[in-house]
């Protein structure tokens, strides 16, 4: 059987920006990728078609694989609108992302003032 892999879910990120299926309008989770977040469910169903997996993904599976593949992930509930196949960070959040950043590696790489 085949698996799903980092090619197929990147594959389906760029079919996801080129034609989105209809599943906006409402709240889901979300991954951010290349500074805009994407709806994990349904990037992963569009991974799934890409791959020929014929097992069928609910949300948390979803997550599950998308946490498996990316290196750096963020998850977070988002509500998409109509027009909005994906919500790109603004300034504000970038900042926010970086700052998480500086966190996270704080802990593993102490920072030493000489």
């Amino acid at each position: 059987m085949n698996e799903i892999t980092l090619e197929h879910l990147e594959q389906a990120i760029s079919n996801y920006r080129d034609t989105p299926e209809n599943w906006r309008n409402q709240q889901m989770m979300a991954f951010l990728y290349e500074s805009h977040w994407f709806p994990t469910l349904a990037v992963v169903e569009e991974a799934r078609k890409v791959a020929q997996v014929e097992q069928n993904f609910n949300t948390h599976r979803s997550v599950v694989l998308v946490a498996e593949l990316i290196p750096y992930k963020r998850f977070k509930k988002i509500a998409f609108a109509d027009n909005e196949p994906t919500i790109p960070l603004n300034l504000e959040q970038t900042l926010d992302e970086v700052r998480l950043h500086h966190t996270m590696l704080s802990h593993i790489i102490p920072v030493t003032n000489h």
